[in-house]
């Protein structure tokens, strides 16, 4: 009986599985409960079904990281009301009936928590990074010391032999 070496079997298993998500799109890896990336600088964060007993999973992956510019669409897929209310009071949502929506666009970078004012254990974290460049600020002159004399040596005779 002839065996099929192991090796090249495996590599085109490999080349299978990557051919099949390559056919899934661009967007295979967003896949995620509770959130989808609808084109760049869209996201949706559903609500689901009973999130006020679910805490930090009530609002779909926690915390989330996006870019800068990036608008945010909570929508709510519960049964009952529900809010989003951050705790800096960057945005606060008015209660959000079932199929609502509320929607917030976040252009600068930093961690915002937000809550439901209805469900307080129900918590989200959203961290926006700094898509554009970095801008350092200009390094100050300081003083630099005053350059010391070279101090000179007067010439010596020497007496001759």
């Amino acid at each position: 009986m002839k065996t099929v070496p192991r090796g090249p079997l495996l590599i085109f298993t490999i080349i299978l599985a990557l051919g099949a998500l390559a056919s899934c799109g661009d967007d295979w890896a967003l896949q995620l409960p509770g959130f989808a990336a609808d084109e760049p600088g869209l996201v949706t964060i559903s609500i689901d079904p009973n999130a006020g007993s679910r805490g930090e999973l009530a609002f779909g992956p926690n915390p989330l990281v996006l870019d800068e510019d990036t608008v945010v669409t909570w929508v709510n897929n519960d049964t009952v009301a529900h809010t989003v209310t951050a705790r800096t009071g960057l945005f606060n949502s008015p209660e959000i009936t079932p199929q609502g929506t509320f929607q917030h666009e976040f252009t600068s970078s930093g961690a915002f928590e937000y809550y439901c004012r209805i469900h307080p254990t129900e918590t989200g974290l959203i961290v926006i990074e700094q898509t554009g460049p970095i801008i350092l600020p200009s390094p100050t002159a300081s003083p630099s010391p005053s350059p010391s004399p070279i101090p000179t040596v007067a010439p010596t005779a020497l007496p001759l032999p």
